[in-house]
Parts: structure tokens; sequence; C-alpha cells
């Protein structure tokens, strides 16, 4: 009926406000408490921000500093090694040093990325030799993990390689590059967090 529907449809309206209340309710009291800690080294991040590495400029980073737990640095395969063995880590360098001078946590990655914004141009030189490949990947991996080693907390071993294939890897080749990506950052920095990250999960 009619004035049965009506009933059920305001009760569903009313829990679901009331949801919402309760879960800002909690949430603003869970993360008050973890706020108050006032213990960077203690209390567990919680809101991060995408820096953009190019922005300088102290308002920019005075508001990352001021409204996040932890920042995530991008890394750029293609904008450190634009040619092959020049290497360029000046500006990831200043964002490390500022980072770790204001005890925010760093996350950083992909160290390992198929989407070709992340790749430099002279890889593809070698994207029918996968033995090739992986040794220059993994070189690459072992750089910049080692030379973060104990500032970086948490890494990105490897961003979306299946659906980002640009080398047309095989499935086989994918699982190995992604367990030797892990596996490399984790030996380098072993009191680091390792991710993987999936992207189109269900295809």
């Amino acid at each position: 009926p009619a004035g049965a529907a009506a009933i059920a449809d305001a009760g569903l309206s009313a829990a679901v406000a009331l949801g919402e209340q309760v879960a800002i309710y909690h949430s603003a009291l869970f993360l008050g408490r973890r706020v108050l800690t006032n213990n960077p080294h203690r209390r567990e991040p919680t809101f991060a921000c995408h820096a953009d590495l190019p922005s300088f400029g102290d308002d920019y980073r005075r508001r990352l500093a001021d409204n996040f737990d932890f920042i995530y640095l991008p890394l750029s395969w293609k904008q450190i090694e634009p040619k092959e063995k020049e290497l360029n880590w000046t500006r990831m360098d200043n964002w490390v040093e500022w980072a770790v001078q204001r005890r925010l946590p760093i996350w950083s990655g992909p160290l390992v990325s198929f989407d070709e914004r992340f790749m430099p141009d002279w890889l593809f030189l070698w994207a029918h030799d996968f033995e090739a490949l992986r040794d220059l990947i993994y070189e690459h991996i072992s750089q910049a993990v080692r030379r973060y080693r104990g500032y970086i907390n948490t890494w990105t071993a490897t961003s979306g390689i299946a659906a980002d294939n640009c080398f047309n890897l095989t499935f086989d080749q994918i699982i190995e590059m992604t367990r030797m990506s892990a596996t490399r950052a984790k030996q380098d920095d072993p009191k680091a967090r390792t991710v993987i990250e999936i992207t189109w999960p269900w295809g």
C-alpha cells in the first residue's frame, strides 16, 4: 500500500541521515584524539596530499605542512633520467629534505609504472629484450631506494603495470616484474613499507 511505502521511505531516509551523523561524530572524535597526541613519531598518519613537485613556493608548502599528516612525492623516472645514465635528483632531494625537516612522513613512488608518462623514452629501445629491461628497472629501483633509505616511510613498488602494459609483456613477465620490484625495494630498505598498486582489478 502507498501508506506503508511512504513510511518505509521515511524510515530509510532517517536511517541514512542518522548513519551520517554517527560517522561524522566518530570521525571527529577519533581523528581529534590522534591530533592531540602531538607526537609525529607516534601519531599514525591519516590524511595525505599528492605534492606537485615543481611547486616550491613557501605558501604552498606551508599549506601542506599545516593541513596534512604525510605527503606523497611522485617519483617519475622520466623526469629523473630523461637520458640514460644522466640522472637529476635535485627536485626530489629538495622535497625530501623539506619533509624530513618538518617531520612529515613520506610516501613515494611508483618505482615502476608502465604508463608512458613515467617511463623514459630511451627505455623503449629495450622493449623486445625482457632480460635487459628487467635489469635496467632493477638498477633504477636500487638507485632510488638506496638514495632515500631511512627517509621514505612507504614505497609504491609498482603501479598498474598490468593495465598500462606499454611493453606488451606476458602475464608471467608482469608477475616476475612485480615480484622483483617489491623484493628489491624491501631488500634495499627493510624498514620501509612496500606497496603494490593495482588499477583495473576486474579487467
